[in-house]
């Protein structure tokens, strides 16, 4: 990064967003798709703050010549905006489902911001814990999750 504390603000950003999108998602999936209305009210949400969130941290990674980044997020808000048209139910529960990988980016924003606070640290405990939590919901949760909703199910257009 080329400047730490732009650095930290972007992080502390970050977890903002992903607890947000966290909160939301996790209302949906125990929703459990029986109130439509309270599941497209809170999907819109999830869609408003990605429209706020990803420009932004887009524009900090373009500075910050952090360009996989960049296509990462797109990709990601492509996806959030395929929910927001479509409003298909098992299509937002399937992305809010996704959505919680963000739980380990929380752990992993911590440590980048200690480290920018503290260039002398090396706390391993918020390191094992991100592993935990992505080991646990990327590969546990999210791999049977995803194989089964692609193989089950088919995009609209040009998807």
């Amino acid at each position: 990064m080329l400047d730490t504390n732009i650095d930290t603000l972007h992080n502390i950003f970050c977890i903002f967003y992903y607890c947000t999108v966290i909160y939301l998602s996790y209302s949906i999936i125990l929703d459990n798709l029986t109130n439509m209305e309270f599941i497209i009210k809170q999907y819109d949400l999830i869609y408003f703050y990605s429209t706020i969130f990803f420009p932004i941290s887009g524009i900090i990674y373009i500075f910050d010549k952090s360009y996989i980044y960049i296509i990462h997020h797109l990709i990601s808000w492509i996806i959030i905006y395929y929910g927001y048209i479509y409003k298909n139910p098992n299509n937002i529960l399937w992305i809010c489902q996704n959505l919680l990988v963000e739980i380990s980016s929380i752990f992993l924003a911590i440590d980048i911001i200690v480290k920018n606070i503290n260039k002398n640290y090396n706390n391993m405990l918020i390191k094992i814990l991100f592993f935990i939590t992505y080991t646990i919901i990327i590969i546990i949760y999210l791999l049977p999750i995803n194989i089964n909703y692609l193989l089950a199910n088919s995009f609209e257009d040009n998807y």
